[in-house]
């Protein structure tokens, strides 16, 4: 049982990098292809938030079903409910006088720790 969480956690961080490595290629890819900040963001992320959905339901969590309405539900929310973890913590740390580096990878941390449970717990159940 240890050993199968260790290997969920170490796969959940290779798809944290890899989503985060193909979003942002395709974001600064759709930047000069479009010269539009905006549409190139919009349309990294949703990339990114695809992959990540894909291979966290199916590699990490061992889905083994199609698409669920409720659980890419699910998974969106815990993404925002993450990221406001995040910034909340950057935002605090950095008010208290940390240094902003030590606040970013706390909040990164805080991010990390919070969408790894929820999606565990309560997503891909």
């Amino acid at each position: 049982m240890q050993k199968f969480f260790v290997l969920q956690v170490v796969r959940f961080v290779l798809v944290g990098i890899i989503n985060t490595a193909v979003g942002q290629s395709v974001t600064i890819f759709c930047y000069f292809v479009l010269d539009n900040i905006f549409t190139a963001n919009i349309i990294g992320y949703s990339i990114g938030l695809s992959i990540s959905y894909c291979l966290n339901s199916r590699w990490v969590f061992g889905q083994n079903r199609h698409l669920q309405w409720l659980s890419f539900f699910r998974f969106l929310l815990v993404v925002v409910v993450s990221f406001l973890i995040n910034i909340a913590i950057i935002y605090g740390l950095v008010r208290l006088g940390c240094p902003y580096v030590f606040a970013q990878l706390s909040g990164a941390a805080a991010y990390t720790l919070t969408s790894f449970l929820l999606f565990k717990l309560w997503v891909f159940r």
